[in-house]
């Protein structure tokens, strides 16, 4: 309930969302994708589940998106790639499958990328 809040404007100038450690099984809400200001978004080791909103590509303030820990499974998201702003990826430890999308490879300011531990393609990067 309180997601909705989000788009209410309650939450409208959040710049950072931080969980660490938190039981919080109901995964993330698709309202996450409204938060045009967010910079920061942690959320680990709090064991969420399914697969991410593809919402979270329209994040597009976002400096840091660090997920570890967490039983996201399926594949990354192309959408990733369009964070323009994205300096740190952290997907450590989740059950993501397949390839690394292209896009993260042209995200210009990243700097840091962890994705070990994950069920990923070691098929290389273009």
């Amino acid at each position: 309930r309180d997601a909705d809040h989000a788009s209410s404007g309650s939450f409208a100038h959040l710049r950072e969302f931080s969980i660490f450690g938190v039981p919080f099984v109901a995964g993330l809400p698709h309202q996450f994708g409204q938060l045009s200001k967010l910079e920061i978004l942690d959320i680990s080791f709090t064991e969420l589940r399914n697969v991410l909103p593809s919402e979270l590509g329209q994040l597009e303030s976002l400096r840091v998106l660090r997920l570890q820990g967490q039983k996201f499974a399926g594949p990354l998201l192309d959408k990733l790639g369009q964070l323009s702003n994205l300096q740190s990826l952290v997907l450590s430890g989740n059950y993501f499958s397949g390839t690394i999308p292209a896009s993260l490879a042209k995200l210009p300011k990243l700097s840091t990328l962890w994705l070990d531990n994950n069920k990923l393609s070691t098929r290389r990067v273009v």
